[in-house]
Order: C-alpha cells, then sequence, then structure tokens
C-alpha cells in the first residue's frame, strides 16, 4: 500500500528522524474519511463513526480500540464488512470480534476492533515504554501480527531482567499503549492492577470533556491523583480534546448532527 505517502496528509509527519502528529490534519482527515464512509454505508453503523473512541483511533492517535453495536442484526454483519472494505486500504481496519446471541442493553450486540496503521505507528514511536519497537505503517497490515508478538515477547524478556518492574502485568501495559495512553498513566493505572488492597494512593480520570459527547466505549485513562499536573499527561489531554474538538467542528459533523436520520440513530444507541 501506499503507506506514508497517505499519511503524511494525514497528521503523522517525520521529521529529523522522530514521528510527530499534528492535530488539525489529523482530524480533518478523520473527518473527511468518516464523510466518506458514512455516505456508502447503513446510517444504523455509520452513526458509530462519530464516537469519541472511533474518531481518535482514525485520526491516528490511537492504535486501536473496540466499539459495541446494540440491537444487532445479521445484515449490520454485511455493513460492517462494507465499511472495512472502504477503510482498510486507507489505514483503518473494522474487524468484528464477536456476534453475541445473548442480552447486552437489551437486545443482542456486535463487538468490533478498530485499528489504525498511523495510530500504531504513531504510538508506538512516542512510548518510551522498554520493549515496545517502532512500528512502520508503509508495512501494512500484514506486519501487524508479528509485530504485536515481538513486543509481547520483549517486554516480557525485559521483565525478566528486570528492566520492567515484575509486579507490573505486560498486558496493562500493552494495551494502555496501544489504545494512546500517554506512559505515566500507563504506568500508574498498571502499578494500580497490581495491588490486591488499598495502598494510599486514588486514581484520577482525564480530563477530556468531549469523549463523552456521544457516549459508547469512552476513551478514557487514568491515573495517580499526585500526577494530575505531570507535563506529559496534560499535553496529552489536550492533544486529544483539541483533536476532538476539531472533528466535530467540521463541516461536515455540523451538517450531520442535525440530520434527522442520524438523530433517530443516535437516540437509539445505549
Amino acid at each position: 500500500m501506499e503507506g506514508l505517502r497517505k499519511f503524511e496528509g494525514a497528521g503523522l509527519i517525520r521529521r529529523d528522524g522522530k514521528t510527530e502528529f499534528n492535530v488539525e490534519k489529523a482530524a480533518e482527515w478523520a473527518a473527511e474519511r468518516a464523510e466518506e464512509w458514512y455516505t456508502q454505508i447503513d446510517p444504523k453503523i455509520g452513526t458509530y463513526l462519530v464516537d469519541a473512541n472511533v474518531v481518535l483511533t482514525v485520526a491516528g492517535a490511537r492504535g486501536q480500540t473496540e466499539l459495541f453495536i446494540d440491537n444487532a442484526e445479521e445484515k449490520d454483519l454485511e455493513t460492517i464488512k462494507k465499511l472495512n472494505a472502504l477503510s482498510e486500504p486507507q489505514g483503518v481496519r473494522f474487524n468484528v470480534r464477536e456476534f453475541s446471541e445473548k442480552l447486552h442493553n437489551g437486545g443482542k450486540f456486535i463487538g468490533v476492533e478498530v485499528e489504525s496503521l498511523k495510530g500504531y505507528e504513531f504510538t508506538s514511536r512516542r512510548s518510551k515504554i522498554p520493549g515496545i519497537t517502532p512500528f512502520d505503517s508503509s508495512k501494512g497490515w500484514d506486519a501487524v501480527p508479528q509485530w504485536r508478538i515481538s513486543l509481547e515477547e520483549n517486554m516480557k524478556r525485559l521483565q525478566q531482567e528486570g528492566v520492567i518492574p515484575r509486579h507490573l502485568k505486560v498486558d496493562s501495559l500493552n494495551v494502555g499503549f496501544e489504545k494512546g495512553y500517554p506512559d505515566r498513566a500507563i504506568y500508574d493505572f498498571a502499578e494500580e492492577k497490581s495491588h490486591k488492597e488499598k495502598h494510599g494512593k486514588e486514581l484520577t480520570d482525564a480530563a477530556i470533556p468531549l469523549v463523552g459527547l456521544y457516549g459508547g466505549a469512552i476513551p478514557i485513562y487514568n491515573f495517580y491523583a499526585e500526577h494530575r499536573n505531570d507535563p506529559e499527561i496534560m499535553r496529552h489531554q489536550l492533544e486529544w480534546e483539541t483533536t476532538l474538538n476539531k472533528f466535530y467542528q467540521s463541516n461536515w459533523h455540523q451538517k450531520l448532527k442535525e440530520d434527522p436520520i442520524f438523530k433517530q440513530w443516535r437516540s437509539q444507541h445505549k
């Protein structure tokens, strides 16, 4: 695939050996892609493209997320396949992970994993967590499985060597990084998960108001309250809030939010 040639105009910028994230370009690109995909699929599924966790993933601010479609029907599976056929060549993948016959909020549901090649590259190059090796988005989807395996192997090896504290769960570090959380918050959450009893510290939520605009799987993260003014965390909160604001202020979204069909389907989301 054209890989980075596409992503250069999508907010992923390489300069002096570093990979940077241009918030405005990333949000603009995400709004353009969402508009393109929305117009070609059933609006029932299309309305999920404005969920904050999906917006941030399409923009490349995070590598992976999930979305859960309530009141699901068999035909929704075909819509997701169509959406993925549109998005995958552009570096964003929507894969059905579960179609449940069990009740979930009153009906069947579909669990979908959303991934971004651009997001994997950006988050892997930004993180300083030991064992995380940079992903090259130009290598495409075929490179993702082996890269993920190598990450886990690297981190477990470094943990055995004492580079990563042994009491932390590698899975917690890995999940936090793929979802684009700042390193400080990832370490704090992993530390908290390692304690079975209270230990005098309390987690607090990141301050990113727009993540709750539409609900869904809200992409918020936690960190110890003592790190509230940590420069990395403050910078990250501003970056995500700005990305979402730019997306929601796009001409397409401003028109879409007043569309009767869009409003009808959004009102049915749990």
